[in-house]
C-alpha cells in the first residue's frame, strides 16, 4: 500500500517503512564498554546481567502490529519485550520448531520507549510464537488504558503510520 507523505510530497510504500528499535532500551542504559561483560546480544534476543553480575534479564525482539485503515497488512512496530527466564528458555527451545505456534502465549512487558507516545516502558501484554521464519507477535493486554493500546485495538490512518515510520 502506498501513501503520499505530508512532509515531502513523495509516495512511499508503507509496508517498507515500519518503525523499529534495534536494541532493548535497558541495554542502551549500560555503558557500551561494559557490554562484553554484562550482555549477550544477538539479532533477536538479548540477556543483560546486573551491575553486580547477579540478576539476569531476558529480552526478545517482536512485532507489535497496529491495523491501518485501508490496508490489509498492519503497521508493525519492531520492539523488544522482557520475559522471565523460564519463558525465555522455552522460547529458545521452540525457536526452530515448526509447531511453535501451538505454544500458549507468553506474558511479557514492553521495554522500548516508543516515540510519539507517553511512557510505554513496562506496558504488559502477550507474545505469541508464529513460525521459525516469523518474528513473534506482541499484543498489549485488553485492559491497558494507553494510547498505544488504543491504536493497536482501534487502528490508525495511513498518515499516522507514515509519521511513525519517519
Amino acid at each position: 500500500m502506498n501513501a503520499t507523505c505530508d512532509r515531502c510530497g513523495q509516495v512511499h510504500d508503507l509496508a517498507e517503512m515500519e518503525p523499529s528499535y534495534v536494541r532493548p532500551d535497558p541495554l542502551l542504559d549500560i555503558p557500551q564498554e561494559e557490554w562484553p561483560d554484562r550482555a549477550r546480544v544477538e539479532k533477536d534476543w538479548c540477556q543483560i546481567r546486573g551491575a553486580d553480575h547477579g540478576e539476569v534479564r531476558h529480552f526478545l525482539r517482536v512485532l507489535l502490529p497496529v491495523p491501518v485503515a485501508g490496508r490489509d497488512i498492519p503497521c508493525s512496530w519492531g520492539v523488544w519485550v522482557e520475559l522471565t527466564e523460564p519463558a525465555f528458555e522455552r522460547v529458545r527451545a521452540l525457536w526452530d520448531e515448526d509447531d511453535q505456534h501451538t505454544e500458549p502465549p507468553f506474558s511479557v512487558r514492553l521495554v522500548n520507549e516508543l516515540a510519539g507516545f507517553p511512557d510505554t516502558t513496562g506496558l504488559p501484554g502477550e507474545m505469541r510464537l508464529i513460525s521459525p521464519k516469523s518474528i513473534p507477535v506482541f499484543h498489549l493486554r485488553a485492559d491497558v488504558a494507553h494510547p498505544l493500546a488504543a491504536a493497536q485495538r482501534d487502528g490508525v490512518d495511513e498518515a499516522t503510520a507514515l509519521r511513525w515510520a519517519e
